[in-house]
């Protein structure tokens, strides 16, 4: 054959081809991939556009095994001849070697007639499966180039499938991803809500740390540093003048006593309020605990006006508090301390100022000190003398003297008032309140109060074993709310008097009225304990505070007191209308009445009055135990009658 023979045969075979692969189909544009069943049925079409088919297969492998399963088959009907050939041929080998061929290879299993055509269905990467087509046609009428066109139509289809399987990884993939996403700005919202969680709650802890609970005022933290920094600007500027006041309120643990707590803390937060609105803006007002509040003035333009600062203060507490339905009036002690003061720090500011404060309360309550150096000796002193005072108390180095009390019928000596006293190494002698207010510093005053007790009545049982005329006199002595105990009154008590082998009427005991108050009903079945023991018992200060009568109250006592105004200097006839009530509630409560006074003349008022007495007059001083005898023996000496020998005359008078 010819040159020229050779070309024409070339170009007809490549007609052919072009017009075989134009009866296929060309598709028009970008076509979406589909699902794997409509690529194996597309590719189906266009192999038997190609080839006459009985029957054709498509195996596909499956992942992650490797096995071939029968994913398609033309006709569905010859679904299981086409397994059973391929397992066949699988079996024989013909299979793995059509695998390695990159052209069609033509077989038979002897399951049925006719030639079996197998092709692999790969892509560059991998393998995807194997094409099974029984032949409808001879051998020898395919020409090559449909075998070349159904190579190319089983790498597309091979192709389209891993197409699909990467869009589907990659949509799986941008899923994922989403989800992802997604998760990350939950979790960044959730983040930033634990941000802001933990923000609020830092402030919230720095707020609680640098300010009270109650009243959500500065605390001692905070007015430590708002103070150091005052210092501080004061170093470097001499005249950033400034002051520090301690404020305590006069009398507080009366109202928790006697109203509860829940009533103590809402006068607090009340007490904090009015004290914010009287002070400048630029004053900083904190709570050091309990009823105690400090009060730090900056930018002062001269001490007065820290002075006048503080008076507005004490002028808002003395407006009457309404809480709960209960009204209330207080008042404050405070001490001030100026600055700048070279060589201080905050803690020793304000302990001055607190100094200062317990000065004002020393010196009647409710009053303004400023801070000296002289205040700060007697502090010093004061704290020397707590101590030294304890040491006595517990070795049992203090003493009694004892006070006479006047019956006020006959003005007759009917006993004594046993008074504490004790000397100190520099021979000063402390007594009465004196001392107790050392020993409640001390922390001493009830174990003080008992040894008082323990030996006035071993000081009467001498005196009565000794000479008769002691027989008809009692001993007594008051119990401030500062002496009483938390428990164990009554058999103290009634214990020292079993010691003295006295009867319980030898003591005639005087209870103020705040200190029935803030004992309660455990003091009052301490009381009646006393009374079947034959204590003579007396409710001082009569009207002053909250005590009721209310339960019986009243059977266990056996007289009152009321003490009287401080003007009667002006004359009788002042004390006129607290005498008249004084005389009306002892009717009432059918007790006889006893009235403190500052002037003997005051006797002269009483004497008119059927409920007639007086008590804690200052008629003469204390005397000691030698002087106690001497002066019942000149009593005795002096005596016009002949007294009852078992009965006092009436409700005494206490002469100091």
């Amino acid at each position: 054959m010819g040159r020229l023979a050779i070309l024409e045969e070339a170009h007809r075979q490549t007609l052919d081809a072009l017009e075989l692969a134009a009866t296929m189909g060309i598709p028009q544009g970008v076509k979406p991939l589909g699902t794997v069943v409509q690529i194996l049925e597309e590719t189906a079409g266009r192999l038997r556009k190609l080839l006459k088919f009985k029957a054709l297969a498509f195996f596909l492998v499956r992942e992650p095994g490797g096995e071939l399963y029968l994913a398609r088959c033309h006709p569905p009907g010859k679904a299981r001849d086409m397994q059973e050939e391929m397992r066949i041929l699988t079996e024989s080998g013909s299979a793995a070697w059509a695998l390695e061929r990159k052209r069609p290879v033509f077989t038979s299993s002897g399951v049925s007639d006719g030639q079996l055509l197998l092709h692999s269905l790969t892509t560059a990467s991998r393998i995807r499966g194997m094409f099974l087509g029984r032949l409808g046609q001879d051998i020898k009428t395919i020409s090559d180039a449909s075998l070349s066109l159904l190579t190319i139509v089983l790498r597309g289809g091979a192709s389209l499938l891993e197409g699909l399987e990467l869009y589907g990884l990659l949509r799986q993939a941008n899923s994922e991803l989403k989800a992802k996403v997604r998760d990350l700005e939950d979790s960044q919202r959730s983040l930033k809500r634990e941000i802001e969680h933990r923000r609020k709650v830092e402030e919230q802890l720095k707020h609680m740390a640098l300010h009270d609970p109650l009243t959500g005022l500065p605390n001692r933290t905070l007015m430590r540093d708002r103070i150091q920094q005052a210092i501080r600007r004061s170093q470097r500027h001499n005249s950033a003048a400034y002051a520090v006041a301690y404020m305590d309120l006069d009398k507080f643990k009366l109202v928790n006593d006697t109203m509860g707590h829940a009533v103590g803390d809402k006068l607090l937060i009340q007490v904090g309020e009015r004290i914010v609105a009287s002070v400048r803006q630029l004053d900083t007002v904190a709570r050091f605990g309990g009823d105690e509040f400090v009060i730090f003035l900056e930018e002062l333009t001269f001490p007065g006006e820290a002075v006048r600062v503080m008076k507005r203060v004490r002028q808002a507490l003395a407006e009457p508090f309404e809480i709960d339905g209960n009204t209330i009036r207080i008042t404050g002690s405070f001490g001030l301390v100026f600055g700048p003061v070279r060589l201080l720090n905050p803690d020793s500011l304000i302990k001055n100022a607190d100094t200062a404060m317990h000065m004002a309360k020393e010196a009647g309550r409710n009053r303004i000190k400023v801070f000296t150096m002289k205040m700060r000796g007697l502090a010093k002193m004061t704290a020397g003398l707590a101590t030294e005072l304890r040491r006595a108390v517990n070795a049992g180095r203090t003493d009694v003297l004892f006070s006479p009390t006047l019956s006020t019928t006959d003005l007759r000596l009917c006993g004594f008032e046993a008074v504490p006293c004790w000397q100190t190494k520099d021979k000063r002698v402390l007594r009465g309140e004196e001392l107790m207010d050392v020993a409640e510093k001390a922390g001493v005053a009830w174990e003080l109060w008992r040894r008082t007790i323990e030996k006035a009545l071993v000081l009467l049982h001498g005196w009565r074993t000794e000479n008769e005329a002691f027989t008809r006199l009692l001993v007594t002595l008051r119990l401030g709310r500062t002496q009483l105990p938390e428990t164990g009154l009554a058999d103290a008590v009634c214990a020292a008097l079993k010691t003295a082998e006295l009867p319980g009427s030898a003591l005639h005991l005087e209870i103020p009225e705040d200190t029935l108050a803030v004992g309660g009903e455990s003091l009052i079945e301490q009381i009646a304990d006393l009374k079947d023991c034959g204590v003579r018992l007396c409710v001082g200060d009569f009207g002053e505070r909250f005590f009721s009568f209310q339960g019986g109250r009243g059977s266990i006592l056996d007289s009152l007191s009321m003490q009287s105004p401080k003007s009667t200097r002006r004359g009788g006839d002042a004390l006129q209308p607290a005498l008249d009530s004084l005389k009306f509630l002892a009717k009432a409560l059918d007790l006889p009445a006893v009235e403190g006074g500052e002037r003997s003349d005051n006797a002269e008022l009483l004497s008119t009055l059927t409920c007639l007495g007086l008590q804690r007059d200052s008629l003469s001083r204390p005397v000691s135990a030698e002087e106690v005898v001497q002066l019942v023996m000149q009593t005795q000496q002096c005596s016009t009658g002949s007294p009852d020998e078992t009965k006092p005359s009436g409700p005494a008078q206490t002469t100091d």
